[in-house]
């Protein structure tokens, strides 16, 4: 694990760990954080173990500085009326700060 980053625990309290998965290329291939407790975790899209942890903080709400430069994404509405973050397209709450899943700050302007 990176020494100087780490992830900060999960919202539910669980302890977060990093690891890395080669796979069919539709199912992502690269490193991810998930919670040992729930269970949840980031797409296994980053190149890096650094960038899956500094997304998995933001996407946890840490405002720790990070090593890695902050990915940003515009904020746009599909067809139904969605929110969709810019770099993932996954939903994302109205005026959310980051993106839950990959962790981007989101730009709603």
């Amino acid at each position: 694990m990176t020494d100087e980053l780490k992830p900060v625990p999960c919202g539910c309290g669980g302890e977060a760990w990093t690891d890395y998965i080669i796979g069919e290329p539709s199912e992502g291939v690269g490193w991810f954080v998930c919670c040992k407790n729930c269970e949840i975790q980031l797409p296994s899209e980053y190149d890096t173990e650094a960038e899956a942890i500094t997304a998995w903080n933001r996407a946890m709400g840490s405002t720790e500085k990070s090593s890695t430069v902050e990915r940003t994404a515009k904020v746009w509405q599909d067809d139904w009326n969605v929110w969709l973050c810019g770099h993932c397209q996954s939903e994302v709450g109205y005026k959310d700060t980051y993106c839950p899943t990959c962790g981007a700050r989101l730009e709603w302007e």
